[in-house]
């Protein structure tokens, strides 16, 4: 069973949590289901704190901005609507259910034939149910319907070899478990919400060393940074409690393997040229809940030249 650690101000806990402290007691707080409890156990150490996450609120719209740029191309700005929602599946395992509003490509519905297919056979993904425990994806049968019935909807609208190329690439995703889940973590913003998500443990000094992988580069493993995570050691003014990030890349796979797509490293030379970049988080989180309310996030990566950079804004929308 997956453990959601958590620390709060000492106002915040009930009495007899606020006894347990006193006894030298860590408190451990259990996410299962659609509820949340803390429980405490004795321990001697005292360095160790960590923020809420009470996933049964978690019943979230949210705003999402994403601008890409490569090099002196022109960057393209997509910007959409998502919602989470903690549920039980039909088999009683507890996930987000995410769903995906339209999305708009730098300020307009897509109308061109490329961006129709493109937008088409990604929105068939939605919306997913994924294990709260693993981020696997628990609705893949109703994913594979949906893209039965997509796939006569393109073949009706559109023509061509590159419509088939298309549709045989996107079909190879849809009908293997693995490759689909694989294709999830190629979702920027779930990459960013897993993330804050999974962060919760920090020293006495509300910091850690954190490993963070985003997919700057499509079609291939995560990029891997590595950088210092830290927590403002007072609420902010909006009552929130605000995370800063900033690493580093590590990955350990070099320029040309990243160009070919390669997701692990089979390179041995010493000489071979790896790639630099940086990744700056910044976020808030609901004070009582722990739950992301905002976020702006800048993550760069330069392939011997080749600068690609991703600059993300999430807000919670109120509904």
């Amino acid at each position: 069973m997956k453990q959601r650690l958590s620390f709060f101000n000492q106002e915040d806990l009930p009495e007899e949590f606020n006894n347990s402290v006193k006894r030298k007691e860590k408190v451990v707080l259990i996410s299962q289901g659609h509820h949340s409890s803390l429980v405490w156990y004795p321990t001697k150490k005292q360095e160790i704190f960590y923020i809420p996450y009470l996933t049964q609120y978690s019943n979230l719209t949210y705003g999402v901005r994403i601008i890409q740029q490569q090099g002196n191309l022109e960057p393209q700005q997509l910007d959409f609507e998502i919602t989470i929602q903690g549920i039980n599946n039909q088999d009683g395992i507890y996930c987000y259910h995410i769903d995906r509003k339209q999305v708009y490509i730098n300020n307009n519905i897509p109308d061109t034939t490329v961006e129709e297919l493109a937008s088409m056979c990604g929105e068939v993904l939605y919306p997913v149910l994924i294990d709260f425990f693993d981020y696997t994806i628990k609705n893949s049968k109703q994913i594979k319907e949906r893209w039965d019935t997509l796939k006569k909807k393109i073949y009706n609208s559109f023509q061509g070899e590159y419509v088939e190329k298309y549709i045989t690439a996107t079909e190879k995703v849809i009908q293997n478990e693995v490759i689909l889940n694989r294709a999830l973590k190629q979702d920027m913003f779930l990459a960013l919400f897993t993330h804050i998500a999974e962060t919760r443990a920090y020293d006495k000094n509300l910091t850690a060393e954190v490993l963070f992988n985003f997919p700057i580069i499509p079609f291939t493993t995560p990029i891997r940074y590595v950088g210092e995570q830290s927590v403002q050691k007072q609420y902010t003014p909006y009552n929130t409690i605000q995370v800063t990030y900033k690493g580093k890349i590590t990955d350990d796979r070099g320029v040309a393997e990243l160009r070919n797509k390669k997701r692990f490293s089979t390179q041995t030379s010493t000489e071979k040229i790896m790639p630099k970049g940086n990744c700056n988080l910044q976020y808030d989180l609901d004070r009582k809940t722990g739950m992301l309310k905002f976020c702006t996030a800048e993550i760069t990566i330069d392939l011997d030249g080749d600068l690609r950079s991703n600059i993300i804004t999430i807000n919670e929308l109120q509904s």
